[in-house]
């Protein structure tokens, strides 16, 4: 797997890009290319609500329930501090939620097709 070098990355490290990385032309790679393009850039998706909005539903502004320590405080913080930015209301929060789960729904039926 090619990793660049970057003046950026810390101690002299390397950076990993999304382009970077292995894909196949399957469906489920479609979706986790897009995925990974999202979470691996270093931008601030929050900065406006269109990429605010895209950032929710590829990648999900809550955190994955089965990763989340409770540590970590309000599981919903990062979501109710984006809503708040860009005014969203709470149905729009509802429908970013349920547009989420099912970008995620598909995704995992593409990766299951993919290994069977």
């Amino acid at each position: 797997m090619p990793v660049l070098n970057e003046p950026a990355a810390p101690r002299g490290g390397r950076i990993l890009f999304a382009n970077d990385l292995p894909y196949t032309d399957s469906p489920a790679d479609v979706f986790a290319a897009i995925r990974d393009t999202f979470a691996f850039a270093a931008n601030d998706w929050a900065g406006d609500r269109a990429t605010a909005w895209l950032y929710g539903i590829i990648v999900g502004w809550d955190p994955d329930p089965d990763e989340h320590d409770p540590d970590d405080g309000d599981p919903g913080a990062a979501l109710a501090s984006v809503a708040a930015k860009h005014g969203w209301t709470s149905e729009q929060v509802e429908t970013l939620r349920a547009l989420h789960e099912q970008y995620t729904a598909r995704t995992r039926v593409g990766q299951q097709a993919q290994t069977s």
